[in-house]
């Protein structure tokens, strides 16, 4: 459903003629499912302090109120905006490309280039807080980034003490632009231990 909405916001031109059909299906059986979970919590009242759902029932938000904060992957303006020539008028969805702002070359020189030393906290300092927001912005930004930061750092700290990887020879990596960025075929590597 979200490569559809990409496709179509983007005008890329459809490999299968059905996709916009499939799409279609998806969302409404998305939204049916959402306005199920949603009656669920207003007859049984919330049970989990964590629970978006439940708190938005019990803050007195519609079904229908609910469902689209629970679905809503862009941004909304919530007065005019104006950036560089472009006005933007209040109530207008805003699609937030992380994908590009992770490859603009005024922050990222040569972006395409793997160079963990980006990453070290001097050159962290140099770039401004937004120029790199692997997990969102904002009131929906992902609620497991801290956890899935420290799970990464011990994950690949792990496993690169005890292996070494390579690009797979002749692999070439494809980016794909869905909701985040994907690998069209993977990204295919090539693993053996370490010399100890």
């Amino acid at each position: 459903m979200l490569t559809e909405h990409l496709g179509r916001l983007y005008q890329v031109p459809r490999a299968d003629p059905r996709s916009a059909e499939r799409a279609e299906v998806a969302l409404a059986y998305l939204r049916a499912t959402v306005d199920r979970v949603v009656a669920a919590h207003r007859s049984g009242g919330r049970t989990d302090r964590s629970d978006l759902i439940g708190a938005l029932v019990e803050a007195g938000q519609s079904p229908a109120r609910i469902r689209d904060t629970v679905m809503v992957t862009r941004r909304e303006t919530t007065e005019d905006l104006v950036l560089g020539p472009y006005e933007i008028p209040a109530g207008t969805t805003v699609f937030y490309p992380f994908w590009a702002v992770h490859l603009n070359p005024e922050h990222w020189p040569e972006p395409e280039r793997f160079d963990p030393e980006r990453f070290t906290p001097q050159e962290v300092a140099k770039r401004p807080r937004l120029a790199y927001v692997p997990f969102g912005i904002g009131p929906r930004s992902c609620e497991g980034a801290a956890l899935a930061t420290v799970e990464a750092q011990l994950v690949l700290a792990v496993l690169l003490k005890r292996l070494r990887f390579r690009p797979a020879p002749g692999h070439e990596v494809t980016p794909v632009e869905r909701f985040v960025l994907w690998a069209r075929d993977g990204i295919r590597t090539m693993v053996r231990p370490r010399d100890l």
